[in-house]
């Protein structure tokens, strides 16, 4: 609260519009939760996991990361695993198990599930809908600059509009692309920071520079050994070559 009060008011930053998107996920996990609470279900699954971990207490260190890990992956909230703790505690004492071995593992568990989800929602999200001013391309000053393996020029959903380079790799590269572009823009949009405008990918032997304005994607493949600031570079003054008409 206190550096965003200095954005404001010392540094003179606008804020942006209300995160309405992310406000309404966390809105429907909770109602979901509370749902499940209220219809008997989360009791339903902290007996079900707590006849699974007494069955094998011996496991427990092992038993109780994976059953914590499985409820939050699969019931959408980490706040299930609240619930299974006790249990997990009350089995590893019983059999004179430091209990706090399975616990604190049973923590980690929930938060990398967590971040699956996260993960599975930003991948199956639409690429953000960004107003564009293409009109038309022109692509007659595009040259594939020295040194540079590939040139690729694809709209948002993956069509591709022009390429120089290897011919087996053009596709591949256009895809990938288009990939990355969506699971960041998507990304981006979650934390209502708008879509994605530049971008690197880095690779074993080469860096694919991205330029994008969220209608059309502009990458170039470079040497690794290129800098990042002069890779920038390059894929701005080929930006600019595209010379995009509204």
């Amino acid at each position: 609260m206190i550096g965003l009060l200095i954005l404001l008011f010392v540094f003179k930053m606008q804020p942006s519009d209300p995160p309405l998107e992310v406000m309404l996920i966390i809105l429907s996990v909770v109602t979901a939760a509370a749902a499940l609470q209220a219809a008997g279900g989360m009791d339903y699954l902290v007996d079900v996991a707590g006849k699974i971990l007494r069955k094998h207490p011996a496991q427990i260190t092992f038993l109780g990361p994976l059953v914590t890990y499985a409820f939050v992956l699969f019931a959408g909230t980490a706040h299930i695993s609240y619930s299974i703790m006790p249990i997990i505690a009350e089995v590893a004492i019983k059999n004179k198990i430091r209990p706090e071995r399975a616990m604190s593992m049973s923590v980690t568990a929930a938060h990398m599930a967590k971040a699956l989800q996260e993960m599975v929602a930003t991948w199956s999200a639409p690429a953000v809908a960004v107003p564009s001013t293409i009109g038309a391309i022109n692509t007659e000053r595009l040259r594939l600059p020295q040194g540079a393996h590939d040139l690729i020029l694809t709209h948002a959903d993956g069509t591709l509009v022009f390429a120089q380079g290897s011919e087996e790799r053009q596709r591949h590269l256009s895809m990938h692309m288009t990939q990355v572009y969506r699971i960041a823009s998507a990304t981006l949009a979650r934390a209502a920071l708008g879509a994605m405008r530049r971008g690197v990918i880095e690779g074993s032997s080469e860096m694919t520079f991205l330029r994008s304005d969220g209608g059309v994607i502009l990458g170039v493949a470079l040497p690794r050994e290129i800098e990042v600031g002069g890779g920038l570079v390059q894929v701005g003054r080929l930006w600019t070559d595209l010379n995009i008409k509204a």
